[in-house]
């Protein structure tokens, strides 16, 4: 019973044009991962840390908007994704279920940021 939050199961969003949900937030977990590989996570804890940027068109993700082609989607500060981060440095499947959790976040708020 202590993993009762992770049984949960997040609710379903609404599909968008372009790349699939599965897709787009499948790349934002990858790009997650790969920049914690290679910074760790002092710039989720900082104000001062670096933006995530997400397109819709071409479905790219990056911490680097000249990386980005054509229109930014969303762009959203590291220290204010909600990362778990007990499970990201848990490793295994935590790290897989935490970034999974933060890129459905991530994807929520852009559904919710075209709806305002």
């Amino acid at each position: 019973m202590a993993f009762n939050w992770f049984k949960k199961k997040p609710a379903p969003v609404a599909k968008q044009a372009g790349k699939s949900n599965y897709e787009l937030t499948s790349r934002i977990a990858s790009t997650l991962d790969a920049y914690i590989d290679l910074e760790g996570l002092k710039s989720f804890e900082a104000d001062t840390g670096l933006i995530l940027f997400v397109t819709d068109s071409s479905a790219d993700v990056s911490t680097s908007p000249r990386a980005i082609r054509g229109e930014i989607r969303i762009a959203i500060p590291l220290h204010q994704i909600e990362l778990n981060r007990f499970g990201v440095e848990a490793g295994g499947l935590l790290r897989h279920r935490a970034l999974d959790m933060a890129a459905i976040d991530i994807f929520r708020r852009m559904v919710a940021n075209e709806h305002t």
